[in-house]
């Protein structure tokens, strides 16, 4: 089963995916690497971390077809997306072909029944009192906060136009969603009855 989690810094990523964990010790959780991260908008730079998305998808791909772990996406594509457009200012549109390719094999995946996009969608004041703790390190999300979420909604709308599957749960308000995840998604599949 693959988890791609989406949303800004601060949203309870850690805080769930550390719930998960006690569901399952054995959650394999992956990050992309700042490294790979483009530092300004130049081509090489963008396709470098593409590859790399592609790489790891492929790598993906092959485990979930010889064996099942649970891997869980700590941001990635979309994250890239939205946040080159919203606080990065770079064009992604010279990037369509490998865009393209990371949902080619995200479809086959999901063919599997073994995708999911968890999106921690939340209420602004939580956020922002997360972020006014924080402030010199995430001024950039506190001023474009509001482009932010808008630009994560219109991707995740895209993704759900093309049948891709997308929990929605806000970890500050929602008591329930750790249930609501294994019977959402861990029970959709024998991931859960294997592994748990």
């Amino acid at each position: 089963m693959l988890i791609q989690l989406e949303w800004v810094d601060l949203c309870g990523k850690t805080t769930l995916i550390d719930k998960l964990k006690k569901i399952n010790p054995n959650i394999i959780v992956l990050t992309v690497p700042h490294i790979v991260i483009p530092k300004k908008d130049d081509i090489k730079q963008k396709k470098k971390v593409w590859k790399y998305y592609i790489e790891i998808l492929e790598e993906i791909k092959e485990r979930l077809i010889h064996d099942n772990p649970i891997i869980i996406l700590d941001r990635f594509h979309l994250s890239e997306i939205v946040y080159w457009k919203v606080i990065r200012w770079y064009d992604s549109s010279d990037m369509k072909e490998y865009i393209e390719k990371v949902n080619w094999i995200l479809n086959i995946i999901k063919e599997q029944n073994k995708f999911w996009i968890i999106y921690l969608s939340d209420d602004t004041e939580s956020i922002r009192e997360r972020y006014l703790k924080d402030w010199d390190e995430y001024v950039k999300e506190k001023k474009y906060y509001h482009n932010l979420k808008r630009e994560y909604n219109k991707q995740i709308d895209i993704m759900k136009k093309k049948w891709f599957k997308v929990l929605e749960i806000n970890v500050f308000k929602d008591n329930d969603y750790r249930n609501k995840i294994i019977e959402e998604i861990f029970l959709s599949d024998y991931v859960y009855k294997r592994n748990g």
